[in-house]
C-alpha cells in the first residue's frame, strides 16, 4: 500500500494533509515521474547509462517508500 491509498482509505484531502505529509506526497508524485522518464530513456535509447540511471532512480524511490 503507497501513501496515496492510505490518504484514499482514511477519506483525507491532500489538501488537509499536515505540511510534512503534504511533502511527502509530493515527493511520490516526483519519484513516480522521474521513474517514468528513465523507462522511457531506457525505452528509447537503450544503454549502460540510461539503464544505470533507471535502477538507481528505483533502488532510491524502493527506499523511499519503505521509509514513508
Amino acid at each position: 500500500m503507497n501513501i496515496q491509498d492510505t490518504i484514499n482509505e482514511l477519506g483525507l484531502d491532500v489538501e488537509s494533509l499536515p505540511r510534512i505529509l503534504s511533502q511527502r506526497v509530493a515527493t511520490v508524485e516526483d519519484l513516480k515521474s522521474k521513474v517514468s522518464l528513465a523507462e522511457t530513456e531506457v525505452a528509447e535509447n537503450p544503454s549502460e547509462e540510461s539503464e544505470a540511471k533507471l535502477k538507481e532512480v528505483k533502488d532510491y524511490t524502493d527506499e523511499y517508500f519503505k521509509d514513508a
